[in-house]
């Protein structure tokens, strides 16, 4: 298997960074605006946008799903 080279990652980078910022322009703001106060769709675009935000939450659910799942072992099942 090749790794991709330096070029083709950044491509993707941007790639994906142009998508999730289509995405959430107009389909991110339209359900989050059907649900919630004026200042929440701006608030989840940026989360979404940020590459730093999204780490952020990427970390924040990582580690709620590892308590989760070491809670659960040590109860049982709910």
């Amino acid at each position: 298997m090749r790794l991709p080279t330096d070029d083709a990652l950044i491509r993707r980078q941007q790639d994906l960074e142009t998508t999730l910022i289509a995405f959430a322009d107009h389909e991110l703001r339209r359900a989050t605006a059907r649900i919630s106060g004026a200042a929440v769709p701006d608030a989840a675009v940026a989360c979404l946008i940020r590459p730093s935000k999204r780490l952020l939450r990427m970390a924040f659910l990582h580690a709620a799903h590892t308590v989760n799942t070491d809670t659960h072992l040590q109860r049982g099942p709910i």
